[in-house]
């Protein structure tokens, strides 16, 4: 004796599921180019002003975990020191200009064309450099990306690592 699948109406979609001001493909854009959607609970978005803080302070508690980096650093001062711009002169002026910083060229994909270091007070004057029609142009450049740093020194060894992890196509050997 076997049992036949019911073949009634597929059930409704329950009252409480109101789909009225949905926008389709909302996040296809953001899943098409790799990244993670995540909700935060609005305490926790409010503390991170940006995507870029709250993938900045998770890398710290994964290092942390991993022993790599003390535990003790305070989430908002680590996050201060860090912003993004796009990559044009109004938004290179915008930038904070009173530490050293290493500071990374992203294209459209956001990925990191070019990782750099810019003494204190001369932030906008390296990085206008790689904009069109400088000494030193970065093609397809749309944001970047600085953090503060407290010695040139400092910024100069996360540069290093920063072009060892990602391998920037812009950056030369020896430059």
């Amino acid at each position: 004796m076997s049992k036949k699948a019911d073949s009634g109406p597929a059930p409704e979609m329950r009252e409480e599921y109101d789909f009225s001001n949905a926008v389709r493909g909302k996040y296809a854009g953001r899943f098409a180019e790799g990244s993670n959607v995540i909700v935060l609970d609005p305490d926790v978005a409010e503390v991170f002003s940006d995507p870029a803080a709250v993938s900045g302070a998770l890398r710290l508690l994964a290092k942390s975990a991993r022993g790599s980096e003390k535990a003790s650093l305070p989430w908002r001062d680590v996050m201060a020191g860090k912003k993004k711009a796009s990559f044009s002169k109004t938004g290179i002026e915008a930038l904070a200009q009173d530490k050293p910083v290493v500071y990374k060229i992203r294209n459209r994909n956001g990925t990191i064309t070019y990782a750099g270091v810019a003494k204190k007070g001369q932030v906008a004057d390296r990085l206008k450099e790689h904009l069109p029609g400088g000494p030193d142009p970065i093609p397809g450049a749309a944001s970047v990306e600085i953090r503060q740093m407290s010695s040139i020194a400092e910024a100069r060894d996360a540069e290093a690592r920063s072009i060892k992890r990602s391998k920037p196509r812009h950056n030369k050997v020896g430059k």
